[in-house]
């Protein structure tokens, strides 16, 4: 009899045999995204079978012209790249980009960026939690910051100390934010903005951890004490999945031909909480396709994610295996 089963994002699946495996390639846009022809495409993504004693899958990925992207390492790629091991990414004049140490998708010790003409632009340093994740993610500079410094030489965090202007490019927006750096963690009062003047904020902190932060949007000012919080399914991650198993029909046509496999469905979780835009990342069958779209989209309300005190929409991913 048929079953399936949700995988949860934090697992990994099984490597095939490398005697098994074939070298497969995709074509990218500069957003990630498959795309169908070369001339759509920004550059080209290949994984090829493990080495001898290895279970991690090799990547390559080169842009159009051919000048080499991307250089690692791979724990698993079909749901998106987990990363392991030493990663080596180039800039398409060939200039060094960045260089990171990765432990199954978490960057995990010296994590080095460059700018376009070859100077070290930041030095920082991930630890891992006993949960096996990074303690905390780069985006809020929960990362210890070690050395920071602009395309021109001007340095402005050394050692872990200084003064800093950050800039965070957004897809449709840019925050601007400054404060001081001790130990490599954000010390005191941090002030931020965005660019498109939707709001601006005063955080205070303490050894990286964030004390207390007043947003004001417009008239209204909101207190909050974390930068960001994820939408959450009420109950729980486990309250969800039963939830998934009660209401998923395997589609009888895709039994008879015996069809199996996993689909990961892209959605947003607005900032009400209700689920929208549901999508196939990848198409299995077109049975199966709509019926994970359909369970998806039949999901009660999520409570809505959380940025400086104010609901904003998140896109998620969910792997949903049949077989």
């Amino acid at each position: 009899m048929k079953y399936f089963s949700l995988v949860a994002l934090s697992l990994f699946i099984s490597f095939t045999a490398a005697a098994q495996f074939q070298k497969v390639t995709y074509l990218l846009d500069k957003d990630g995204k498959e795309v169908s022809a070369m001339d759509s495409a920004d550059f080209v993504r290949v994984i090829n079978e493990p080495d001898s004693g290895s279970k991690l899958y090799n990547l390559y990925e080169h842009y159009k012209s051919g000048a080499k992207k991307t250089i690692g390492k791979v724990f698993s790629y079909q749901n998106g790249l987990v990363y392991d091991e030493l990663l080596s990414e180039f800039y398409e004049n060939g200039a060094k980009k960045s260089v990171l140490n990765y432990e199954k998708g978490a960057i995990v010790g010296d994590a080095y960026y460059y700018h376009q003409n070859g100077k070290l632009a930041k030095h920082t340093v991930h630890i891992l939690a006993n949960d096996g994740t990074a303690e905390v993610r780069e985006f809020f500079e929960k990362a210890k910051l070690i050395f920071k410094q602009d395309s021109l030489g001007k340095v402005t965090v050394k050692d872990g100390n200084g003064h800093d202007i950050a800039k965070i490019d957004f897809e449709k927006d840019t925050l601007i934010e400054e404060g001081d750096y001790k130990d490599g963690f954000k010390e005191g009062v941090w002030n931020g903005k965005y660019v498109s003047g939707k709001s601006n904020f005063t955080e205070k902190y303490n050894q990286g951890s964030l004390i207390e932060g007043v947003n004001k949007v417009g008239d209204s000012t909101i207190l909050y004490k974390e930068v960001f919080t994820a939408p959450r399914y009420e109950g729980g991650v486990e309250r969800f999945y039963k939830f998934i198993q009660r209401k998923l029909n395997f589609p009888s046509d895709a039994i008879r031909k015996n069809v199996s496999g996993e689909v990961v469905v892209a959605f947003v979780i607005e900032k009400d909480g209700m689920i929208k835009e549901a999508k196939i990342g990848k198409p299995l069958f077109p049975s199966i396709d709509k019926e994970a779209i359909r369970i998806i989209l039949s999901s009660p309300k999520w409570v809505p994610g959380m940025e400086r005190g104010r609901p904003v929409r998140v896109k998620y991913n969910i792997p949903i295996k049949f077989g």
